[in-house]
């Protein structure tokens, strides 16, 4: 991230509109400023947007909205996946489940994305402005992918029951829909508003969504310790019964035998029980090294790394392709 890049920034506009929404709520208003301020801290999604603008040369003030948004969206979704994958802390701090209940978290999540689309009804130009029609395409695009990320959410949610089944296809498609829309968003709005380079940065977009989600996936797995188990350990840190690239590439390679791989799938398909918690994980982390899913994700990554390299081909200035090439794979070690 830039050193120079203002988080700090962001967070004061949003939290005047948290203020101009909620000001009669005290209590669900702290509950939002507090999954806000939790998640991402450094506010990538605005980075970017604000980063394209800066690019295309659009002014802040007319995406500003936006750009308060993106983030907000993304602290949203992460305040569900808390509960979903079972997370105690973000960013050092309890998660809200964790604080208030899952049912008060999941309402404070709800109401967080209609939050998003109050704050862009309420900046929206009138119908005849310049930018209306940028305007409406970039809201268009936020709403398509609350959908779609929602069916990605429920499908990952279910997808323990055919994870054997599962290929590095399906899990591309689930990381689209997941991810891709979101980065997609943050990198094509400028462009609407600018009226140039729109397919370039909607490709961009679309395989950076891929790009963060792999390397979320195997951030995972270079964190796994020693082949030994250690008290504390969060067995789903490394063996999740979601679909994730190392674990598919595992279930896949050729260097497994065929009983090694039936094993593998029926413990990752159920749950583990306390008592084998330690003996399993050891045995994923042996997995892991034997079959060289470290490095075979780093190829699959390589290949999307080309191809977010080509969609930025067009546009001018080679010294922000570059910056954005890295920024791309940034904190963690592609070569």
């Amino acid at each position: 991230m830039d050193k120079k890049f203002d988080a700090d920034f962001i967070n004061k506009k949003v939290q005047k509109e948290i203020i101009f929404f909620l000001k009669d709520e005290s209590e669900l208003k702290a509950d939002v400023e507090y999954v806000f301020k939790i998640a991402m801290p450094d506010r990538p999604k605005a980075y970017l947007m604000l980063q394209f603008a800066k690019a295309l040369k659009v002014k802040e003030e007319k995406i500003m909205p936006f750009v308060m948004v993106a983030d907000l969206m993304m602290a949203a979704a992460m305040n569900n996946d808390d509960i979903i994958d079972d997370n105690a802390e973000r960013c050092g701090e309890k998660v809200l489940w964790k604080v208030k209940g899952i049912n008060l978290t999941i309402i404070v999540t709800d109401y967080m994305y209609a939050l998003i689309f109050s704050i862009l009804k309420k900046y929206r130009p009138n119908i005849g402005h310049a930018d209306f029609p940028a305007y409406q395409k970039s809201e268009n695009l936020l709403l398509d992918y609350f959908r779609i990320m929602n069916i990605a959410q429920y499908n990952t949610t279910v997808s323990s029951r055919s994870l054997a089944k599962f290929t590095l296809k399906d899990l591309e498609n689930l990381a689209t829909k997941k991810a891709s829309l979101l980065f997609q968003f943050c990198t094509v709005v400028p462009a609407y508003f600018a009226n140039q380079y729109v397919e370039d940065l909607e490709n961009f977009g679309y395989q950076l969504g891929i790009a963060r989600q792999y390397i979320s996936d195997i951030q995972d797995f270079m964190k796994v310790p020693g082949d030994n188990y250690k008290d504390g350990m969060r067995m789903e840190d490394y063996f999740t019964h979601q679909p994730n690239l190392v674990l598919i590439l595992i279930g896949t390679s050729e260097k497994l035998s065929v009983e090694e791989k039936k094993w593998f799938y029926k413990n990752w398909t159920n749950s583990v029980s306390e008592k084998d918690r330690g003996s399993i994980t050891t045995k994923v982390v042996q997995f892991v090294r034997k079959t060289d899913a470290i490095l075979e994700a780093k190829k699959v990554l390589k290949k999307i790394q080309k191809k977010l390299k080509k969609s930025l081909s067009n546009l001018p200035n080679e010294e922000f392709k570059k910056n954005m090439s890295k920024w791309a794979f940034r904190s963690f070690p592609i070569d």
